[in-house]
Parts: C-alpha cells; structure tokens; sequence
C-alpha cells in the first residue's frame, strides 16, 4: 500500500531485488542501522494527479494534511509525487512531510526520505536534517539521532544549526545506559567538523558526560575553557560536580567563587556543594563555609545548606558556630532537621561537650511528629554523626 515501509534484513536481498526488479518499490539502505527500507508503492492519492501538476498546489495539500495531523496522507501524496512526477518535487515538499513525520516520532520513514532527498538531487537544508532529528528524538532512537546529526555535519552543502544540536543532544542523554548515553554526548560535542559555537546547556551536558565516564580533570579542563557566554548555573554545578566536594575540596570552592565573582546566579546546589566542600576540608572549615554562606543570597540557603555549613563548623571544631546557624534556621522560620541537629551534636561531640550534645538531641526529641519523621529520615546522618 502507498506508504508503506518494510525493514529487511541485508540477508533478504533476493526479496529485495525482485521488488525493485518489478517496479513495486524503492529501497534505500540506512548507514546506521545496516537495514534496508522499500518504500512502498501503489495507486495515486485522492486529487494527486492535480496536485502535481502545479508545485504551489502540492505545497498546499501537503501542508493542509500535516495541519490536520494525516501524516500518513502527506507522507503518500509526496511518495506518489516523487514517483509519478519528480519534477515537480522540491525541497519544501519534502521538508513539509518531514515536519509531519517529525510530530508523529515516524523516524524511518523520516530517514528514508532525507536519504532519498540526496539520491534524487533535492538539496537538504537544515529544516530537512533538524525534522529527522527531532523525528529520532521523539521516538526515543538516540542512535538514529545521533548519526543523522553526524551526518548534517559531514554534508558539505548544509550549516548544522543550534536546534540540531541540541535535539541530538537531549536525545543522546536518554539513552537507557549511562556510559552509552555520556559517550554519544561527547561524541557530539567533540565532533571535529562541528562548525557552530555550543550553548551553555551544551557544555553542561558535556560536562557532566566526562564526569559520569571518570574523566574529571578532562571535565574541570573543558570547564576552564569555556567563554562566558558558555558559563551558567548548569555549567557551574557540573564543574563542581566534576570537582566532588570530598575528591578536591578546594578546586570546588575556588570555582563556586570565581563564579559568583563573574555574575553567575547561585543556586541552592552550588551553595550546598561549596559549603559540602568546607565540611570535607579542615582546612576551610565553618570559617570559610560561614563566609560562603553570608555573601550568598538569602533564597539560596535552605536546610541543606545550613546543614553542610553546620558540619563545617563541626570539622572545624568551631561548636559555638555551629549552635549560631541552628537558631539562625530557627529565626528565619526554618525549622531545623535532624540532619543539622546531628551535625551541631556532632560538633559538640568534637569538642567534648557531652552534656550540651544531650541537651540538643533532647530539643531535637521534643521537636513532635515533625523531628522525630525527620530524624527517621535522617538514619544517614545520625550515623555519621556517631
């Protein structure tokens, strides 16, 4: 029937010749897959002799069947058009079919037909190579996604767009394995004929790509290399990510402040991993963490961050900080969670005072419902705490 597509098997290839041997059918073979597609062929659409006739007609049907969601219909008027009349056949046929195959996440019939664009010498534009993408993306084919792009870039004859980029990107990150999906993102983002400049988003997701494959410094280089216009929060909490507040905690904090330095918004996870960071290194401690958290806006410190910034203190041996921040939460009408009380106990505990470490875990218990849920929550850190 018209439209139709068969996925073959290279092995299938007598099949395949008689097919094309009788005229039923047009094969295409797709690089990334290994598989061979027959577009299926058969009678004329409903007043397709008429809409071939004229380029402006054909437009016209093509964009009034992908306006009513009949992809399908679009897809088969422009197969018998290419077919019965290829002359009459442009780019912005085939690009309106393509935005219609798109919306419908009909990847192979998508690749079928920009394959098909370049054997019948139609010019591909970036319209063409961003439909299929997206195509790819939405139907979850990471893969097919990521070599459609490698291809816009390979063809001479077409400018890879931002839109492109980033579909195959995002689509790249959804690859159902971890390593597979960082090592498609890299690929993208390191491509060596890739001519457009990458967005911050971009580089947060290449970031985050060498961290999750283990190369951190790799990661903290292509964070330093960065223009400004690449730098935002996203770029910012990968690099401190890529950081680890326990691997180098003074490489973590340097960045947070060079950040906030230059005008990047912060948020409340790169407060926290600033602070984390004091709370792993001594040497920072609750002063510098004390310092981190007065200098940052107010909307970004919430409990967590008060929590890191009181086990600061507590690695610091800086006990009467610690209490200080734990009314502070209180003041400011954020009621402390086990998690800062264990860290303020914990403190206590450094110091050798005892009595006062009983006195806070007894304030803790008399929270009600609230404290005790949230120290039941909290098994973690009542453990570190110990």
């Amino acid at each position: 029937p018209t439209g139709r597509l068969f996925l073959l098997r290279p092995s299938m290839r007598t099949l395949l010749l008689a097919c094309l041997a009788s005229g039923s059918g047009r094969a295409v073979r797709l690089p990334s897959s290994g598989l061979i597609v027959l577009g299926g062929s058969g009678g004329p659409p409903p007043a397709a002799a008429a809409a071939v006739a004229d380029g402006r007609e054909l437009r016209k049907q093509l964009s009034a069947l992908r306006a009513s969601s009949d992809w399908d219909g679009a897809h088969g008027l422009l197969w018998w058009a290419l077919r019965e009349a290829p002359s009459s056949a442009e780019t912005i046929h085939c690009n309106v079919v393509l935005a219609a195959l798109s919306d419908a996440a009909e990847w192979e019939r998508a690749l079928v037909l920009l394959e098909h664009m370049r054997a019948a010498g139609l010019p591909r534009d970036g319209y063409s190579f961003s439909s299929a993408i997206c195509a790819c993306a939405r139907a979850g084919q990471p893969e097919a996604a990521v070599e459609t792009f490698k291809a816009m870039c390979a063809d001479d004859s077409v400018e890879p767009s931002s839109v492109a980029f980033n579909t195959a990107l995002s689509a790249a990150q959804r690859a159902s394995d971890p390593v597979r999906a960082a090592e498609m993102v890299l690929a993208i983002y390191t491509l060596e004929t890739l001519s457009l400049q990458p967005d911050a988003w971009a580089s947060a997701a290449a970031l985050r790509a060498l961290t999750r494959l283990g190369q951190r410094a790799r990661a903290l280089e292509l964070y330093a290399s960065l223009r400004p216009e690449q730098v935002s929060t996203h770029t910012v909490a990968a690099a401190l990510a890529a950081a680890g507040p326990r691997r180098d905690p003074t490489a973590l904090v340097r960045i947070y402040e060079a950040a906030a330095a230059e005008g990047v918004p912060t948020t409340k996870q790169t407060l926290h991993a600033a602070l984390a960071a004091c709370a792993a290194d001594a040497s920072l401690g609750g002063r510098r963490a004390l310092q981190l958290l007065r200098a940052a806006p107010a909307s970004a410190a919430d409990d967590h961050c008060y929590s890191a910034a009181i086990r600061a203190c507590a690695t610091s041996g800086e006990t009467g900080e610690a209490v200080g921040l734990l009314r502070e939460m209180a003041e400011r009408g954020m009621p402390p969670s086990a998690h800062a009380y264990c860290a303020a106990i914990c403190a206590h505990r450094k110091d050798g005072r005892v009595d006062e470490a009983i006195a806070l875990f007894s304030e803790l218990a008399a929270g009600g419902a609230a404290g005790r849920g949230e120290a039941g929550r909290g098994e973690a850190g009542r453990g570190e705490a110990g």
